[in-house]
């Protein structure tokens, strides 16, 4: 009785979460942060389920990735990959963690994005579900003896990074050679808004006007990729 009302309590909680996002009321807090920091995280997060079958989480921990994200929601996007790795993995296997930044089709509408993949070598997701994974309550011919979650943790993530103004999505090598599957996701390095920002006046510069579009914004002398500075002056210099 009490794992059946942990269960439902869960399922309540998911389907209030996926309602917010879904009618656009969950709020986020967009904030210029490390990746690999939150990454690292996570895997510590789920380091006891790991280690309980065996499994080795591997992540390259020396290089970092910043960018701008609501850091409790991408956290749980991790997790919930993390999570789904773990339990449709077999022991002593190992699941990939990689990030990387990706240069914009369009360098004058769009961000840099980054991106975040998580491989397992589990049973992989056959080729004609591969969407379906991320429908509400859906699970995969090839774990769904393997199911215990409330089915709406994918949908979750799917909208969370839809706030992101980013995209997901599964893979599956289905062969004999390399099983697994791998789930990815990119989010812009910066959060696009419509609006033109002033950014304070600081020590050497005058007002910086930008928008979060592009790229390079000073500030305290440094400079920012993607976002780009529609007027900045400089002291003793003409328009940059």
């Amino acid at each position: 009785i009490r794992t059946s009302g942990i269960r439902l309590t869960s399922l309540l909680d998911d389907l209030l979460d996926l309602s917010k996002l879904e009618a656009k009321k969950m709020d986020a807090d967009f904030v210029y942060q490390d990746m690999t920091t939150l990454v690292e995280s996570a895997v510590s997060e789920i380091s006891p389920l790991a280690t309980k079958k065996g499994i080795s989480v591997n992540i390259d921990r020396n290089k970092h990735y910043e960018c701008m994200f609501d850091q409790k929601l991408i956290f749980q996007v991790i997790v919930n990959l993390l999570s789904n790795a773990i339990k449709f993995s077999p022991e002593n296997t190992t699941i990939q963690i990689d990030m990387k930044f990706l240069e914009p089709k369009n360098r004058r509408s769009q961000s840099n994005m980054i991106q975040v993949s998580v491989a397992d070598q589990g049973v992989g997701i056959p080729k004609d579900q591969i969407e379906s994974v991320f429908d509400k309550f859906y699970q995969s011919s090839k774990t769904r003896s393997q199911a215990g979650g409330t089915g709406l943790g994918l949908p979750i993530c799917r909208e969370i990074i839809n706030l992101h103004s980013g995209r997901i999505w599964a893979e599956s090598s289905n062969n004999e050679a390399s099983n697994g599957s791998v789930f990815r996701f990119e989010i812009p390095v910066i959060q696009a808004s419509s609006e033109v920002i002033n950014i304070p006046d600081i020590e050497g510069y005058k007002t910086l006007k930008c928008d979060f579009h592009m790229h390079t914004v000073f500030s305290d002398g440094t400079v920012w990729p993607t976002v780009r500075v529609e007027e900045a002056w400089v002291e003793g210099l003409d328009a940059i």
